[in-house]
Order: C-alpha cells, then sequence, then structure tokens
C-alpha cells in the first residue's frame, strides 16, 4: 500500500470586489501627488485635501437656505399653536344654581 494521497488543490484567495481594484498607474499617480506633502504636516492647502474652507467663501456656519428652513419651522408652529390656542374652547364652565336645600330635608 505504497499508493500515494492524490495532490489536493490549493484554495484560491477571494478576489476583491471590482470597485477596489486599482490599477498600478492610478495608485501610482496619486503616491506622486501627495508625495511632497508628506514633510509639509499642517500646511496642505486646503483644496488638496478636497475640502472646502468655510472661512473662505462665508463667515456663516450655517447656510441660507438652512436657515431659512429653520425659521420656517419655528415660525410656523408658533403660529399654528396660537391658533390653535386661540380655536379652542376654553370657556369656563358655567355654575348651575341650585335652589338651597334645607337641613330639614336632609334629615
Amino acid at each position: 500500500s505504497s499508493r500515494s494521497a492524490p495532490p489536493r488543490a490549493r484554495a484560491k484567495a477571494p478576489s476583491p470586489p471590482a470597485a477596489m481594484v486599482k490599477s498600478k498607474r492610478v495608485t501610482d499617480m496619486k503616491n506622486q501627488r501627495f508625495a511632497g506633502n508628506v514633510l509639509k504636516r499642517g500646511e496642505v492647502p486646503k483644496s488638496i485635501s478636497g475640502k472646502k474652507s468655510l472661512s473662505a467663501e462665508s463667515p456663516y456656519k450655517v447656510g441660507p437656505v438652512l436657515l431659512a428652513f429653520f425659521l420656517f419651522v419655528v415660525v410656523g408652529s408658533a403660529m399654528l399653536q396660537i391658533i390653535r390656542v386661540a380655536t379652542e374652547n376654553n370657556a369656563p364652565p358655567q355654575m348651575q344654581t341650585a335652589p338651597p336645600q334645607s337641613m330639614a330635608e336632609e334629615m
């Protein structure tokens, strides 16, 4: 019984999804683009990092559309609350006057 076992097939490593596959050329271009910034920590302009600087464009941190929406919601809800309170029937209940009962009737 000197039979040798059949060779096992090696399991292949799973291939990465198509979105993760990058060509070496694209990777090298990105490395060259950012290689000069390695020693300039903290001094890199905002345009290179891909983020816009809010202070350069506008001194406001909240955009006008968001501010208008916030005001619309706050003022609108206040107006609706005023209208709701004004239209509620909050008249105090009228007191019904009953004829006074004498002590003799209760006994």
